[in-house]
């Protein structure tokens, strides 16, 4: 019996010896799980940001694109395209000027990646124009960053840009910054630091009901 029982008591010790180190291995395997985990969330996070980011470039730039290289179409087409208000959304549906992931499933209305809601109207003063407003959350820093820095990217092409923000009184202000051909006078794109992008968009971030971007294109 005894050899049976100093034979035995060093299995026990070696099990118990083997099972703690097991669990401290488990911990430490579970901590630099949770370790990995958080790091994969964030490069997963701003890797799905710059997706958005690029995307909603590529869809107002197809719809830019579509204005300035149909313009002499839309041109013609300009008294059968004036909708309620200036509203010609649904006809640039109808055209086919606009990215097919962006139109709703009844057909009226546009929506970017960050599901901002997205109007084209059209005006009319010395000459005919077009505008394409997205209407940004509060919360659309990145956003209004982006859409700043596309505007400034084309300020060649455009008339001027401007962003309503709803104020404690409940009037609009609007910022207008003007393209190449019309700064003379006025506040250039092409002139826009990222300070004065950063003020515009703050200003979006704080007002009451978000804000409405407009990029204006004149025939």
């Amino acid at each position: 019996m005894r050899e049976n029982d100093r034979s035995e008591r060093p299995q026990n010790r070696t099990d118990a010896t083997f099972s703690g180190r097991s669990m401290v291995e488990m911990l430490g395997v579970l901590a630099i799980i949770g370790v990995l985990s958080v790091g994969a969330m964030s490069g997963y996070s701003k890797a799905m940001m710059k997706y958005k980011l690029n995307k909603q470039i590529g869809q107002i730039s197809y719809i830019l694109n579509n204005m300035i290289i149909e313009h002499e179409k839309l041109d013609r087409a300009y008294s059968s395209l004036k909708g309620s208000n200036g509203n010609i959304t649904t006809s640039f549906i109808k055209l086919g000027l606009v990215p097919e992931e962006m139109v709703s499933q009844n057909k009226t209305d546009l929506h970017d990646v960050f599901d901002n809601k997205v109007l084209i109207l059209s005006g009319e003063d010395d000459s005919r124009y077009f505008t394409l407003t997205t209407r940004l959350a509060q919360k659309s820093m990145d956003a209004c960053f982006n859409l700043y820095n596309f505007a400034k990217a084309n300020s060649a092409d455009l008339w001027h840009v401007l962003l309503y923000t709803s104020t404690e009184d409940g009037q609009d202000d609007d910022n207008r910054i003007f393209g190449d051909k019309y700064c003379k006078y006025n506040p250039c794109l092409k002139d826009m630091t990222i300070s004065d992008m950063d003020k515009a968009c703050r200003a979006c971030e704080d007002s009451l009901n978000g804000c409405a971007f407009s990029i204006l294109y004149r025939l």
